[in-house]
């Protein structure tokens, strides 16, 4: 049942940090010749996601809870093998 009301409003709301999220975000940014500062992140859950896309020539920078990536050119191929956590994800 739901109660409707007359006027709705605003608010901020955060999730966990996830992984899959995170990883998504960077992969769209390298994709696209991005410039994009996740915040919120933890960047040891994709350190092996992070090692890639440097492999393949994108720039990603960690701070504490935060995961800039950048790209520009073209990238480079890249073998990738999933594994079960910490390894890379087969969801991305």
């Amino acid at each position: 049942r739901i109660t409707g009301v007359e006027k709705l409003h605003g608010c901020s709301y955060s999730i966990i940090p996830d992984q899959i999220e995170t990883g998504t975000l960077m992969i769209a940014a390298a994709a696209t010749g991005g410039d994009v500062t996740i915040s919120g992140a933890i960047p040891t859950h994709v350190e092996a996601l992070s090692a890639k896309l440097m492999e393949m020539g994108v720039k990603v920078e960690e701070g504490d809870d935060s995961i800039r990536v950048t790209s520009k050119g073209r990238l480079k191929h890249v073998n990738i093998k999933t594994l079960p956590y910490s390894g890379f994800p087969t969801d991305l």
